[in-house]
């Protein structure tokens, strides 16, 4: 099996500066250094397929390299800038050096998987490529033949739809229901940063911290917390949501 890794590979620009070989990282810009690092090559490759030949970038997802102990990680690209949750990946990629036994390090990835609360990963060392997705029962792997194969497993997660957009969507147009469903999802701390207005009151509310007791909406009101008056809204009250930011 081919993935093409050497003529993908033949594509970075690497330079040589004290006896020492470096490259310039096509995610986050800065130099790397390659010598007595083969991983960081293969790495590297990939990213370069992603970005420049996949046809990924940049409307289906945005990538991200060495975050959060993470070789490579693709994310969804915002939909609406007023609707801009924390997300996790839609996938993580764990990079080895070329001849690695990738079996060894599924275990590595899992945790990984499971930390980051992503159902989808890959082991990846130039030559093999494995993919780990999650079921119903458990997680299930198989070995890819070709890059191409990896590009329509992260499409095919990269357009499943949002069910939290179409939430926000009723939320904006008035539905109270659909307001305490988000903030009951991602309004419970000081995370994420809801805007909304009252009825009879055209000013925006920035509030986090949302709970419902006895009927009553109580919330915090973004920088302005204090424990001798707890702002609440009544049912009634609620006009429509705004914006949910993180």
């Amino acid at each position: 099996m081919s993935l093409g890794y050497d003529e993908i590979a033949s594509n970075l620009m690497i330079f040589e500066r004290d006896f020492t070989l470096y490259t310039r990282c096509l995610s986050r810009g800065n130099e790397v250094q390659v010598s007595g690092r083969p991983e960081e090559v293969v790495r590297q490759s990939l990213l370069y397929y992603i970005l420049n030949q996949s046809g990924l970038c940049p409307e289906c997802v945005g990538v991200r390299a060495e975050t959060q102990n993470l070789d490579i990680a693709l994310y969804k690209p915002t939909k609406d800038e007023l609707f801009c949750l924390s997300r996790g990946p839609l996938a993580i990629i764990e990079v080895k050096r070329r001849g690695a036994h990738l079996p060894d390090h599924e275990k590595q990835l899992l945790e990984y998987l499971g930390t980051h609360r992503c159902n989808v990963g890959f082991l990846y060392n130039g030559d093999e490529l494995f993919v780990h997705e999650r079921g119903q029962v458990g997680w299930a792997a198989r070995q890819l033949n070709t890059l191409t194969q990896l590009d329509a497993l992260v499409r095919n997660t990269a357009t499943q739809d949002d069910p939290d957009y179409g939430t926000f969507q009723l939320a904006a147009e008035g539905s109270l229901d659909s307001f305490l469903r988000l903030a009951h999802a991602h309004g419970r701390y000081t995370l994420h940063s809801f805007k909304f207005t009252l009825k009879n009151d055209p000013n925006p509310i920035t509030g986090c911290c949302f709970r419902v007791r006895q009927g009553v909406v109580h919330y915090d009101v973004c920088g302005m917390f204090t424990v001798k008056q707890v702002p609440q809204f009544r049912p009634d009250q609620f006009d429509k949501l705004l914006s949910v930011i993180y």
